[in-house]
């Protein structure tokens, strides 16, 4: 009898709580500098209201697009959860010229397909 305890506290420890991600939306858009898009890096969006913090990020590609998604347990979901988001823009290679920006507004996703466009203009 007693040589099931072993298993049985492998099997509970192992198995604590899980948490679950919040529905997530579609988001997708373009990083732009005065008016024209950003060619590379990357995009993190920060909801600073939030307490469980989730990893949301995106590449951005050579013609400024990007599509968001939501890190979890090191797996990639596609979308964002609704809600506030301080975004924070890095260019793909750091120097003394060029280093990651915040944008001066918070950016709100909401409960839908969210297409944005996010101008670094208004950072300057």
């Amino acid at each position: 009898m007693f040589r099931w305890i072993p298993v049985i506290l492998v099997f509970v420890i192992g198995c604590g709580p899980h948490h679950t991600l919040p529905p997530l939306h579609p988001v997708s858009g373009m990083v732009v500098k005065g008016g024209k898009p950003v060619k590379g890096g990357s995009v993190m969006f920060s909801r600073l209201k939030d307490p469980t913090p989730l990893i949301v990020n995106a590449a951005v590609d050579d013609a400024g697009q990007f599509e968001l998604a939501t890190l979890d347990d090191h797996t990639r979901h596609p979308g964002a959860p609704e809600g506030e988001y301080q975004v924070t823009y890095s260019p793909p290679v750091l120097s003394k010229k060029s280093f990651p920006v915040t944008l001066p507004r918070m950016v709100t996703i909401a409960a839908k397909a969210n297409d944005l466009v996010l101008d670094l203009a208004a950072a300057d």
